[in-house]
């Protein structure tokens, strides 16, 4: 188990065939993913598949996907989202058989939400550890929270915050290099965490 600022160093040595990202910092746990997005397309992941889990999702899709070839017979990324972090009782046992048998030239990106003790210690999520890399999204601590601002700022990093007044909340977000929609703004780091 690796946290996000171990990953830029991790993935410079090379890929696993296997990311798991959790946590409760969704900003962190974005831009780990973006990471990890960003190694696959640059060492010939060409192809990507995204699956979402959502409350009438069909575990064979999982089990298909593992099981198909590239149609170009390139290399691919397959995304498997489980924003409720708890798959069931069949959805944990699909994931158990495919982090036993992970497809041939294939890197698995699984994004999970924060997850309590108990979701960590169960199979599905250990059989996930096993197979492959884990990355915790832990909030930065306090005080090396202006090493963070600084190290994002001389990093050229945008952040996107959500008008308060909007629907949609005031999460903060990576900019993805989107044009902004009315309801966000650009924030430097400063800006996004209230100091200035």
């Amino acid at each position: 188990r690796i946290d996000c600022e171990q990953l830029a160093t991790h993935l410079k040595r090379g890929l696993s065939p296997l990311y798991t990202v959790f946590g409760e910092e969704t900003l962190l746990a974005l831009e780990a993913a973006d990471r990890i997005r960003d190694a696959a397309r640059g060492n010939g992941y060409d192809e990507r598949e995204v699956l979402t889990v959502e409350s009438s999702f069909d575990w064979s899709r999982l089990t298909m996907s593992g099981n198909s070839l590239s149609l170009f017979g390139s290399r691919r990324l397959l995304e498997l989202r489980i924003p409720g972090g708890k798959p069931g009782n069949e959805g944990a046992d699909a994931i158990k058989r495919f982090a036993a048998k992970l497809p041939p030239d294939t890197l698995t990106l699984v994004t999970l939400p924060k997850l309590d003790r108990n979701t960590q210690g169960g199979g599905w999520f250990s059989a996930l550890e096993s197979a492959g890399v884990t990355v915790a999204a832990n909030p930065v601590p306090l005080q090396k929270l202006p090493q963070w601002i600084a190290g994002h700022a001389l990093n050229g990093r945008k952040f996107v915050r959500r008008n308060p007044s909007s629907s949609s909340g005031s999460a903060a977000l990576p900019n993805s290099g989107s044009s902004n929609t009315p309801d966000q703004t650009e924030a430097s780091p400063g800006r996004l965490f209230g100091m200035r």
